[in-house]
């Protein structure tokens, strides 16, 4: 968990995962 919260990467990845799937919708 501390990796991820590090890894501003992987919060990105997952901000624009949770943007398309709103997005699609």
């Amino acid at each position: 968990m501390n990796k991820k919260i590090n890894d501003p990467t992987s919060q990105l990845i997952e901000y624009e995962s949770a943007y398309d799937v709103k997005h699609e919708q």
